[in-house]
């Protein structure tokens, strides 16, 4: 995957989902052995440098762009309070204090789930995991010598 170019976190993700389900696969005795146990994961590579807006695509964003929009309020909001589209989304009354002296907007996090778990699929009906694996980071392949 690192040489198709893929991220440092897609691999690890890719290789946590994996492990997990031929941990599964041990646990429940399908297989004998878990064959990602032993994969020495990519050297971490440094992640690619953020575009920003120039200071004159900046101001025809708010002068021009913005304006014109019906909705102008959530633009500006999301903006200059740094939000990403799916907080402004969920931005609620309650979350927004105006009226101290700095205001301020309360972000909540939410869980992705559509609701909670039912029936055996819940965490607590799960089987202990067997013996810890290192995180991905720690299993990183040292870097080549010169």
């Amino acid at each position: 995957m690192a040489e198709r170019g893929y991220a440092t976190s897609t691999i690890d993700r890719n290789w946590n989902y994996l492990n997990q389900a031929l941990q599964h696969g041990v646990r429940h005795r399908t297989i004998k052995t878990n064959p990602a146990a032993d994969v020495l994961l990519p050297e971490k590579r440094p992640g690619k440098t953020r575009k920003s807006l120039s200071v004159e695509q900046m101001k025809r964003l708010v002068l021009e762009t913005i304006p014109a929009d019906p909705r102008a309020a959530m633009w500006l909001t999301g903006l200059m309070c740094g939000l990403r589209p799916g907080e402004l989304a969920g931005l609620r009354w309650p979350l927004v204090d105006i009226d101290s002296d700095s205001p301020s907007i309360h972000v909540v996090e939410r869980a992705r789930s559509r609701g909670p778990l039912r029936g055996p699929g819940r965490a607590e009906d799960a089987p202990q995991q067997g013996p810890h694996r290192p995180p991905p980071a720690a299993r990183r392949r040292p870097p080549e010598a010169p």
